[in-house]
């Protein structure tokens, strides 16, 4: 497979349902539905679990699921892949937290060799950054060593794997001001896709945030750019226009803007034979300031060459 290396009524009353077993918690995070790349609707269920599991764990208070979907519909927002400024502010306000995590499911594949793939982050509505970000991604091979002992064969167990795997260095460090990276702020608008698979510049684009937010590099939500490029009447993919660009940089600050084409996209089912993972896909840095292309780059992977 192809792997990156919080009830709310109208009174405003905020109740949860999740809190840890120990310490009391100091922040409350709101964990928007995922979106579901993998096409399996048995996905969400099992992660959003386990996700919520893990994070009382860490100390924070989950909006509960009811209030937020209330909202959701209140304000008709249909897609939480990513958010804009707009909502997440609406959103902040009604269900009385700044913070909010967002996610994907990006491969989901039960079987005798399961394969996941997953990527989250949170951000903070006051300014729209994204605080965490992480993408893992796993078969049940992964887990084999000697003697064939470990290889996970249930989809489930997997799962878990993953989520421990990806909460492993999630804290409440995060959230603090002083730990913000500096320098030039970065979105990333999503890929275009020219492969088979029809989530794959999505997927790209959650796996080059986590890799920039793990990479120390300031990153705003790529919502903020959706909902621009939608308030000027145009939607892009792969692509941005000088006059675009400067509106990213005067309203947001955003210095620099990342974004690219996926051209193939395959993951390995199972590792059968004959089959492997393969990607290809090209990027580019641009600076909003000027639309001046600061670097360029194409790549392509075959597991096979591993």
């Amino acid at each position: 497979m192809i792997r990156p290396d919080l009830l709310m009524a109208e009174s405003g009353t905020v109740s949860t349902n999740y809190r840890p077993d120990s310490a009391t918690p100091s922040i409350s995070l709101a964990l928007l539905p995922l979106a579901n790349f993998s096409g399996r609707s048995e996905a969400i269920a099992i992660f959003d679990s386990l996700i919520k599991e893990n994070i009382t764990r860490r100390g924070f208070i989950i909006v509960s699921s009811e209030a937020i979907e209330n909202r959701l519909r209140h304000y008709r927002i249909r897609s939480t892949a990513a958010i804009g400024s707009e909502d997440a502010t609406r959103l902040s306000r009604d269900l009385e937290t700044k913070y909010f995590m967002l996610g994907s499911i990006d491969i989901f594949v039960p079987g005798e060799i399961p394969e996941a793939a997953l990527s989250l982050r949170i951000i903070d509505a006051a300014d729209m950054s994204i605080l965490w970000a992480q993408s893992a991604a796993a078969s049940g091979l992964d887990y084999e060593k000697i003697l064939k002992r470990g290889k996970i064969s249930s989809i489930s167990q997997l799962a878990a794997r993953l989520i421990e795997e990806l909460f492993v260095n999630l804290s409440i460090e995060h959230f603090r001001e002083k730990s913000r990276p500096a320098g030039p702020l970065h979105t990333i608008i999503t890929f275009d896709n020219l492969s088979t698979n029809r989530s794959a510049g999505n997927i790209v684009t959650m796996i080059a945030l986590s890799d920039l937010v793990s990479n120390n590099i300031p990153v705003l939500e790529p919502g903020v750019a959706i909902e621009l490029f939608r308030q000027n009447g145009r939607s892009l993919l792969g692509a941005a226009e000088v006059d675009l660009l400067l509106q990213l940089h005067r309203k947001y600050n955003i210095e620099r803007v990342i974004t690219g084409t996926v051209d193939k996209f395959q993951s390995d089912p199972g590792g059968t034979e004959g089959i492997s993972a393969q990607i290809e896909l090209s990027a580019r840095t641009l600076e909003t300031a000027t639309g001046k292309i600061l670097a360029a780059a194409d790549d392509n992977r075959d597991s096979a060459d591993s």
